[in-house]
C-alpha cells in the first residue's frame, strides 16, 4: 500500500521568531577572500561517519581567513591570500536539545581514539546564545585564529539547558568560562568555579575529523546524528534513533563530507548537492513499503494552457460538455485556462540517508526563480517503485528557516548550494501557544523537528 505526506509551505509560513539567527548563520554569497565557486582546490572528497569514539573542543566556529599573506601593495603577482577551511553544522538529530560546541584538537600523528591533546582558552561554547543551535537548524561556523589543517579536530555537542551553560555568554558582562573549563578532563568541578557538568549527561564527544579534513580552500558538512540518552520507548527509537541506540548513553555522533568549492558556474545557473540528514524520514519510508532511497532536486511550478478534454472519452458526457462549455467561454471572453504544472529536476536519484551527492562537484540547474514556484523536494521511493514519503520546500521558506534574521534574498544564480533534508514525519508542522498542532502558520509557530530542508552555499562566509 502507498502512503504519503506531503509538505508544501507557503512564503509567511515559517515563523520561528528569529531567536536562531544569529547561532551560526551567514549570507549567500561570497567568502571573505573572493567569490562563490573560486575557492581553492577541494582536494579529495570524504563522505564519513563517525560515532562516539573521541573527545574535544576548540570554538570559535573553527576556521578562519588569514589575515596575513602578502601585502595588499605586492602588484598584481601577487597570490591572493589563503581561507583556511569552513565548517558547516547541522543539528539533524531527531532526540537530542539544542546544542553549542566547543572543539579540541590533537596533532595528527596521535589517534583518533585518544581525544585531544588541547582545548583552547580562549576559545567559548558556539554558538554564543543561550538558545545554542536547536535540532533542525544549522549553519557556517565562525572563523578560528590559527591553520587546522594538520589537527585532528573533536567535536562535544553541549546541551545548551545544561545548569548553569546558559549564563555563560560571552560579551554578557560575566566572567563566562571557556571550553577548556567547561568539557574535557580539565574541566572545573563546581567546587573549583567550573559548571560540573559530566559528559554523557551534560556533553557528548560526538567525534573527531581527521588531520587534512578541514583543508585551506574547503568547506565540510558536519552533520549531528543519533539520538540523546534517555529515550525509553522503542517504537521511538526505531523511527528516531539509528541502530546500536542504548537508552543510558545515547548514540550522538556526527557524519561529514566534504562539499564543492571550485566549480565555476555561469550566472544563469545554480549549483547544487544534496544531503539526506533525516532518519526518521528514511525509516518512514520505508514502513510505507519502500527502501527508505529518495530522489532530491528541484521542482519548478508553472502555469500552462489546461489540455482540451478529448470529446471521444469515457468520462460523463454531461461532465464534458460543461467543461467543454466553460473553456470556450474562457477562450472567447479572451482568458485562457491555466492550471499549474510542476516539473521535477533531479540532482541525485537515488541517495540513501547519510549520503551527500553528488559527492566530487556540484549540478548545475538552470530555470530556477527563488519564489514561492521553485524549490527543492525529496520523495522516497514506495515498494511498487512510485512516490511515497515526500517533502517539497519553496525558496522562501528554505531561507526562512536556514537564514531566519535575512531581509534580502540569500539564494541567486552563479552560486554552488548544498540542501539538506531534516526533521521527523508525523509530528505537528506548526506549534499553537500550549505547545499543541495548529493547521497553519496563521494560528502559530513552525516546528523546526517537522521535516524541512535547509540551503548554504557550499563556499559560505564565516559565521558570527
Amino acid at each position: 500500500m502507498r502512503s504519503k505526506i506531503l509538505v508544501r509551505w507557503g512564503i509567511a509560513s515559517l515563523l520561528i521568531g528569529g531567536g536562531v539567527g544569529g547561532m551560526f548563520a551567514a549570507g549567500c554569497g561570497g567568502d571573505d577572500n573572493g567569490t562563490p565557486g573560486n575557492n581553492l582546490d577541494s582536494g579529495t572528497d570524504v563522505n564519513n561517519q563517525v560515532g562516539d569514539d573521541a573527545t574535544g573542543g576548540d570554538d570559535t566556529g573553527i576556521v578562519t581567513h588569514r589575515d596575513g599573506g602578502p601585502d595588499a601593495d605586492a602588484g598584481p603577482d601577487a597570490a591572493p591570500p589563503v581561507v583556511f577551511g569552513k565548517l558547516i553544522l547541522v543539528h539533524a538529530s531527531a532526540y537530542a536539545p539544542p546544542l553549542r560546541f566547543c572543539f579540541g584538537l590533537s596533532p595528527s600523528t596521535a589517534a583518533l581514539d585518544a581525544g585531544p591533546t588541547s582545548i583552547p582558552k580562549t576559545t567559548f561554547p558556539a554558538p554564543n546564545t543561550e538558545l545554542g543551535l536547536p535540532p533542525g537548524t544549522g549553519g557556517a561556523a565562525a572563523k578560528n585564529a590559527s591553520d587546522l589543517k594538520g589537527e585532528n579536530i573533536t567535536i562535544f555537542g553541549i546541551n545548551a539547558r545544561a545548569p548553569g551553560l546558559g549564563s555563560q555568554i560571552a560579551d554578557a558582562g560575566t566572567a563566562e568560562l571557556n571550553c577548556s573549563q567547561i568539557v574535557g578532563d580539565g574541566s572545573l568541578g563546581t567546587d573549583a568555579g567550573g559548571l560540573g557538568l559530566v559528559q554523557g549527561r551534560d556533553y557528548w564527544n560526538l567525534g573527531t575529523l581527521p588531520a587534512g579534513t578541514v583543508a585551506d580552500g574547503t568547506t565540510t558538512l558536519v552533520t549531528v546524528t543519533g539520538c540523546a540518552p534517555g529515550n525509553t520507548d522503542t517504537n521511538d527509537q526505531a523511527l528516531l534513533c539509528p541502530p546500536g541506540y542504548d537508552p543510558a548513553k545515547g548514540n550522538l555522533g556526527l557524519s561529514y563530507a566534504r562539499l564543492d568549492t571550485t566549480t565555476v558556474l555561469d550566472g544563469g545557473s545554480v549549483g547544487a548537492q544534496v544531503a539526506y540528514g533525516s532518519y526518521p524520514f528514511s525509516q518512514y519510508a520505508k514502513l510505507a513499503g519502500g527502501s527508505g532511497a529518495a530522489a532530491a532536486g528541484f521542482f519548478v511550478t508553472t502555469l500552462q494552457p489546461a489540455p482540451t478534454p478529448d470529446a471521444g472519452d469515457a468520462g460523463d458526457a454531461s461532465t464534458d460538455a460543461a467543461t467543454d462549455a466553460g473553456d470556450a467561454a474562457l477562450a472567447d471572453a479572451g482568458a485562457p485556462v491555466l492550471i499549474p504544472v510542476t516539473k521535477f529536476i533531479p540532482v541525485a536519484a537515488p541517495i540513501t540517508y547519510g549520503q551527500v551527492l553528488p559527492t566530487t562537484s556540484v549540478v548545475p540547474v538552470s530555470g530556477l526563480t527563488f519564489d514561492s514556484t521553485s524549490g527543492v523536494a525529496f520523495t522516497a521511493f514506495a515498494a511498487d517503485g512510485g512516490s511515497g514519503a515526500s517533502v517539497g520546500v519553496p525558496f522562501p521558506s528554505i531561507q526562512a528557516i536556514s537564514y531566519p534574521g535575512a531581509t534580502t534574498a540569500e539564494f541567486a544564480n552563479g552560486v554552488g548550494y548544498v540542501f539538506v533534508l531534516v526533521g521527523t514525519p508525523l509530528v505537528p508542522q506548526f506549534l499553537g501557544p500550549d505547545g499543541g498542532a495548529v493547521p497553519s502558520a496563521d494560528a502559530g509557530t513552525f516546528n523546526p523537528l517537522s521535516p524541512h530542508i535547509l540551503g548554504f552555499p557550499t563556499n559560505p562566509p564565516f559565521g558570527n
